[in-house]
């Protein structure tokens, strides 16, 4: 038998050439038999021709062809009966199916053929009774297939062959197919298996992957449809894609070959779910494993979750497996963490205090964890947002490391004083006491050479030894210190090192190397200005250390009435207070009465409580409680550099309620995640702002005001008017919250006062005290609004958390409005210097609303869209009570030249384009109306000084067109055939024009004047630019780019707007995008509105004489010093003829800047970007936040792309176009910006961000607490400012508002040449600083020459358009289009 089928297949593998060569003998035989033939004919039958013999009826009998649609059928051979009968050869589809051999009745009884089946696959081989039979192979063509052995040798088509019985294999010989499919799902088994199973991966990205797959088995597609979804899913990785891929081009093949033998096909569905229930089985118990809890005195995990998590560990079923999916890994990693740090602290703890150590943080961890767990909800599928990092649960780890360094009892105090000696700044003294007995004083120690070791007994305390080590490179003390260490010291004593900020740059590596082994973390990341405090124990390592000075004061202080008995050696007094210092804490404690406290950890404990109570009503999901209680904590560590001021309370108790109850009040009835979160902005707010306004009273501010400005004439009206201000405020709300008075009756008041003002003095301090009130009820969410519209005071508010201008800021206000002028005459204008942080937009929002009042229209101008925007919300949020509608708004300076061109419905724009299109004319008679009262206020006015006042605003008019629009992909097609003849071209648009003239009326009105000439031949110009320049440098790539089918163009500012035309640069780069995605215009959509225009110019507006038309000037910035002589000429030019300065109400600025020391100038790109990087890596390790300045998008994507990974940390980068928050590049949107902002990730430890300079004014970033105990944010400048008020803004995003903070300059030497700064790498920043004076004095020099010459153009302008509104009609249309041919020259 199987000798019998060898040969067969022998036998088919020699026929299997044949097939096609036999097919010539048998033509060959037929026309030979035709000749001879006596009955042969040709004839039209069965829409084909047959050449050959017939019986009587036309019945095809003999031998002959039949030929149907020129070879699409074709026979030849044996007819009889109408039908092929006997030897013959048969093609079908136009060769895809070929039979010869015997016939009869039309099948092909024996014989062999080639079948094309329907599914794609094709047999060759014998074939009996129609039927596969015999030997025969089935193949088919598989794209991107390689061969098996793992060569990169290609594969097309995949063969099975067999002995065939009846149309099924009855015996295989050899079946590629099945081989390969095999190998494939094997391949993509293993991919998933692999993929599903991994555990490498961090918890949330495997939580994140069996989500995914439990998600996809869930949806019981078939096998197909399954590995398509895989193939497309973006999400999954690229290997399973890939092998899925290749196996979905087998799987229609594979399950096709069931009709012709027997498979073994795979269930996929099958295949995901057996390896998700393995997955979560295995993620279960990863999830539930527990660290070693042994220990008997120490907080252990199992203590905390208990049984939740071992739960789903005996689960089988995917449906009860698939619920650990709603745990969010990081919650439980988060949980882990705490642990760790707690028992890390609980070391430090002195046995006694240990088991309430241990109560009191596992009673507040397990309660975090409780909460979460019991708030799952397994009916819900969660928000995929909850998978994703979240760094919030960093903030709460930091935030609770940092509450537990702080609550630790030990059995005494360790007190270590570091101070510099008056006297001799090179010396310092060292003081070491022990509950509160000094066993140290060394004075004259040498700061820049010594470290200073202090040995204690472990038990008492005592002093033990003591010794100083000059550990400077160059000195061999370094080995002595080793040495005393490691074999002078008891390894149960207590070792105290101190080392001063100047001695930090001296120490050798092997130092500090000995002293990372015994524990320091905080040794790599000195630098000046940093003290340094190690305590440590050999056999245990690190106990504690402090860096700097900003660690809580953990010192206790008792008020006078709990002492009974005073002992000066005990209790040391505080100056002005009734409160005492405790020297001794084990003596003191017998000399106090017993419910005296240690109030500082008595508010910890308070605070750790409320952490641990708080609840969310009704949370939309489980994340939120933990968020809230991330943002809490944050609050928390930022409130206590508030409690510094315990010795500035006369009532301790009241010091401790201050501390708690703001954060006991914002905690009570939450309602949701949003509004606990306003709630919490109030309490930034209280805390900065209250105990700053309780600082400094009125006197102590106008003597601040004086020392900034000189002496005020007439100082005692101004104190008098803020006492009356103060007074009338007071009263206001003292009625108001006892509803003597309401809101509406303080604002009837307030705006009848504003109608007596008539420049009257007496009037400003009663109407600012109106407005003030009600901002501050708005601003301290006091009031709302009823059913009927009206505001009313809410229910239970908290008096003590009013929030309300500084005294300063009235002050301020009351000064710009002239209070001390004895003249009733409106105020003069007037510009005051506002430092960032410190309440400018309120000013404006006060000035604002008393102009609108007492009859004026105002506009608060701003460069900013994204600061005008934010203010406008703010003012109508704060005075929305007073109705203010259209008498204030606020507006960009481009928003004003708008303005300048409108009245009414009507623009400049629209006019002229009526004109030049021939549409109907409507000029508007009537009497002119009276020019209405205006004031102007500029926020930031230091942009006053900036080039946008040198420079013109060009407004057109962009007529679309269809003719034109046809007109202007005729020519860039044209171009992109090579036409580049501008004859032709010429010619070619003439005969498109003559067109339309007799169908569109504005190419008829345009053909009598030579607009439509200039402009066409302009485009002609354009097209021709844009196409040399893509086969020459590209230049314009940069410029213009497609966003949402729209195109936009880069303007001066680096932003891409799609409102800005160049010309007909616009119109001819969005055919060249559009037709580079086709080739032609025939498949691509165009978007009409986008190309196809005529821009027409209409005049000139100068920036510069905006001001000029309103009545007053008013502005405020944060940089308003340093004017050069040019600078004071322009002042003079608005008539600016008063200028102040406000004090600030947080003191001197924490500003750290050395021009010496953070000054840097590299001579190439490379060491410049590598320079940056180096500083913001340094800044990093010491747990700071750091923001990168660059001048403009270009350099800051240069930088991102080339060097960013060697920051160490992934950054994140804010442009005018787009922001990168970690996770993904978004389109520029304010709101991305405010999260950043806002949710503090910018200011967090160890982030670094990237901006471009137009954030360097205005944005206030937020910094975490643990950033400002390391020294705030860092601000990193990479160019030098043109103008110093630009870098004084800069400098300003960080150390605000009584927050610490550090800048520095990282210049490039080609980048100071460019802007033609004599400079070399040498260079210092006072010769740049001068150099920048005499530039910014020349640049405002030629921009008073530059406004007289603006002058005539825009007057020109404002007057055509005037008379274009009244005059322009039907009559004299052309005389107006030869007026705007006038503003085209």
């Amino acid at each position: 038998m199987m000798a019998n089928r060898e040969k067969n297949r022998k036998d088919y593998q020699d026929k299997n050439i044949p097939i096609s060569s036999n097919l010539n003998s048998v033509d060959v035989e037929n026309k030979n038999k035709r000749k001879v033939d006596k009955l042969y004919e040709q004839l039209s039958i069965d829409n084909g021709i047959y050449d050959g013999t017939i019986k009587k009826k036309l019945v095809r009998e003999g031998h002959g062809t039949h030929n149907i649609n020129n070879g699409e059928e074709y026979y030849s051979g044996s007819w009889k009966d109408d039908k092929p009968d006997g030897y013959g050869y048969h093609v079908k589809n136009y060769g895809s199916t070929i039979y010869h051999g015997e016939f009869k009745n039309g099948i092909l009884k024996e014989g062999y053929g080639k079948v094309q089946l329907p599914d794609g696959y094709e047999y060759e081989g014998k074939i009996k009774d129609a039927n596969f039979h015999g030997l025969g192979s089935l193949s088919i063509k598989v794209s991107d297939l390689t061969e098996i052995n793992g060569s990169t040798v290609e594969k097309h088509i995949l063969k099975l062959v067999a002995e065939w019985k009846e149309g099924k294999t009855e015996f295989v010989y050899q079946n590629d197919i099945e081989q390969y499919y095999k190998n494939r799902y094997e391949v993509f088994y293993n991919s998933l298996k692999f993929r599903i199973l991994l555990n490498t991966e961090n918890q949330q990205k495997q939580r994140k992957n069996l989500q995914n797959f439990v998600d996809l088995f869930e949806k019981h597609l078939s096998n197909l449809n399954l590995l398509n979804e895989i193939v497309t899913n973006p999400i999954l990785p690229r290997e399973l894609q890939s092998s899925a891929d290749l196996l979905l081009k087998l799987e229609n093949s594979y399950t096709n070959l069931n009709k012709y033998t027997n498979i073994n096909e795979k269930s996929y569905n099958d295949c995901v779910k057996e390896l998700c229930q393995t997955g979560l089985q295995m993620y279960a118990r990863r999830l539930a494993r527990s660290d070693v809890d042994n220990k008997y005195d120490s907080i252990s995990s199992k203590s905390i979750f208990g049984d939740n998590l071992n739960s789903f560990i005996n689960k089988f079923q995917l449906s009860e497996l698939k619920k650990v999916l709603f745990l969010n890994p990081l919650m439980v990693d988060l949980i882990r963490k705490l642990i760790r740090f707690a028992n890390e602290r609980l070391i430090q703890v002195s046995c006694q205090y240990r088991s309430q150590f241990i109560n009191i943080h596992t009673a507040f961890l397990k309660s975090i964890w409780v909460d979460y767990f019991q708030s799952l909800k397994y009916d819900l599928i969660p928000d995929r947002s909850y998978y994703e990092i979240d760094e919030k649960y960093q903030f709460y780890n930091d935030c609770y490391l940092h509450l537990i360094e702080l609550y630790l009892i030990n059995y005494f105090e360790i007190e270590i004083e570091l101070t510099k000696l008056e006297v001799n700044q090179k010396n310092s003294s060292v003081k070491v006491k022990i509950n509160g007995e000094i066993v140290v004083n060394k004075r004259k120690i040498d700061s820049n050479q010594s470290l200073n070791v202090i040995v204690l007994d472990e038990e008492t305390g005592t002093l033990k030894s003591e010794r100083s080590f000059d550990i400077y490179i160059g000195n061999n003390q370094s080995n002595d210190l080793v040495n005393f260490i490691e074999n002078e010291i008891h390894p149960n004593q207590i070792l105290v090192i101190v080392m001063s900020n100047d001695a930090i740059n001296n120490i050798t590596t092997e130092t500090k190397n000995f002293l990372k082994d015994l524990g320091s973390t905080q040794i790599e990341k000195l630098n000046d200005n940093i003290d340094w405090i190690f305590i440590a124990k050999k056999n245990v390592g690190k106990i504690n250390e402090k860096i700097s000075s900003g660690a809580l004061d953990m010192t206790w202080f008792v008020e006078h009435r709990n002492i009974n008995n005073l002992d000066v050696s005990l209790f040391e007094k505080i100056e002005k207070t009734d409160i005492y210092k405790v020297s001794n804490i084990e003596e003191a404690e017998k000399q106090v009465k017993n419910s005296c406290p240690h109030y500082v950890l008595e508010a910890i404990i308070e605070l750790l409580q409320i952490i641990k109570d708080v609840k969310i009503t009704n949370p939309s999901n489980p994340i939120e409680i933990i968020k809230l209680r991330a943002e809490l904590i944050m609050a928390i560590g930022k409130s206590f550099k508030y409690f510094k001021d315990q010795i500035k309370y006369n009532s301790l108790k009241k010091f401790q309620e201050d501390c708690v109850i703001p954060f006991k009040d914002i905690t009570k009835h939450i309602e949701s995640f949003e509004t606990f979160y306003n709630k919490l902005e109030k309490i930034d707010f209280y805390f900065l702002y209250n105990r700053k306004l309780k600082e400094i009273d009125v006197d102590r501010a106008l003597e601040l005001f004086q020392e900034k400005n000189g002496n005020f004439s007439q100082i005692e009206i101004i104190k008098n008017a803020f006492l009356e201000y103060e007074k009338l405020f007071q009263n206001y709300f003292s009625d108001v919250i006892t509803k003597k008075i309401s809101i509406q009756e303080i604002i009837k008041k307030t705006i009848a006062q504003a109608n007596q003002w008539d420049f009257q003095r007496k009037y400003i301090p009663t109407i600012i005290a109106g407005l003030s009130v009600i901002l501050s009820l708005r601003v301290s969410d006091f009031i709302e609004k009823n059913p009927e519209g009206e505001y009313i005071l809410k229910a239970n508010n908290n008096t003590e958390y009013l929030l309300q201008p500084h005294c300063i800021q009235i002050l301020g206000v009351l000064i710009i409005l002239d209070i001390n002028e004895s003249t009733n005459s409106i105020p003069h204008n007037h510009f005051a210097e506002i430092l960032t942080g410190q309440g400018k937009s309120w000013a404006l929002a006060l000035l604002a609303g008393f102009f609108s009042l007492t009859g004026y229209q105002v506009t608060v101008a701003c460069y900013s869209d994204y600061l005008s925007q934010r203010d406008k919300k703010d003012f109508k949020n704060n005075l929305d009570p007073f109705r203010f509608t259209s008498n204030i708004e606020y507006k960009t300076f481009r928003s004003m030249c708008e303005d300048k061109l409108s009245s009414k419905n009507k623009t400049l724009r629209n006019l002229v384009s009526n004109i030049v299109s021939g549409k109907e004319l409507f000029p508007t008679y009537g009497q002119k109306s009276e020019k209405q009262k205006s004031i102007l206020l500029i926020d930031e006015v230091d942009v006053f000084f900036s080039d946008k006042f040198g420079i013109m605003f060009y407004p057109g008019a962009t007529i679309y067109n269809e003719y034109l629009a046809e007109i202007q992909k005729d020519i860039w097609k044209n171009l992109m055939t090579g036409n580049l003849d501008k004859t032709k071209l010429k010619n070619l648009v003439n005969e498109r024009v003559a067109k339309s003239l007799s169908q569109d009326n504005m190419p008829l009105y345009l053909k009598k004047s030579d607009i439509l000439e200039n402009h066409l031949e302009k485009m002609i110009n354009t097209a021709i630019q844009i196409y040399k320049d893509m086969k020459d440098k590209n230049i314009l790539k940069e410029k213009y780019k497609l966003i949402d089918d729209n195109i936009y163009m880069k303007d001066s500012d680096g932003k891409y707007v799609s409102d800005t035309f160049c010309g007909y640069e616009n119109s001819f780069y969005y055919l060249k995008l559009k037709y580079e995605k086709e080739e032609n215009f025939e498949q691509v959509q165009l978007n009409e509105k986008i190309f196809g225009y005529l821009l027409i110019s209409c005049g000139t507006i100068s920036y510069s004489e905006l001001p000029n038309s309103y009545d007053r000037i008013f502005g405020v910035s944060g940089s308003l010093k340093d004017l050069s002589s040019a600078e004071e000429s322009l002042l003079k030019y608005y008539e600016i003829s008063k200028r102040s300065y406000y004090p600030s109400f947080f003191g001197q600025s924490k500003l750290i800047f050395n021009q010496n020391k953070d000054f840097l100038i590299r001579e190439d790109k490379k060491d410049w970007f590598d320079s940056i990087v180096t500083q913001a890596r340094k800044k990093i390790t010491e747990d700071r936040s750091v923001l990168i300045f660059f001048h403009n998008e270009e350099l800051l994507d240069e930088f991102y792309n080339v060097y960013s990974g060697d920051l160490g940390v992934i950054p994140f980068f804010i442009t005018q176009n787009k922001i990168f928050d970690g996770k993904q590049e978004k389109k520029y949107s304010d709101f991305d910006v405010n999260k950043l902002i806002k949710d503090e990730y910018a200011g967090h430890h160890e982030k670094v961000t990237l901006l471009t300079k137009d954030f360097g004014r205005g944005v206030d970033f937020q910094s975490e607490a643990k950033v400002n105990e390391k020294g705030g944010i860092h601000v990193i400048q990479t160019f030098f400012s043109m103008n110093i008020k630009e870098e004084i803004q800069i400098k300003g995003r960080t150390a605000r508002k009584d927050e610490p903070g550090s800048y520095e300059l990282i210049l490039c030497l080609k980048h100071l040449r460019e802007d033609e700064f004599a400079a070399t790498k040498n260079t210092t920043y006072e010769k740049l600083y001068e150099q920048r004076k005499e530039k910014a004095n020349s640049f405002c020099q030629d921009k008073l020459k530059q406004i007289e010459n603006n002058k005539e153009s825009h007057n020109r302008t404002l007057l055509f358009f005037e008379k274009a509104l009244t005059e322009c009609n039907e009559s004299n249309r052309e005389d107006f289009i030869r007026e705007i041919m006038q503003f085209e020259q």
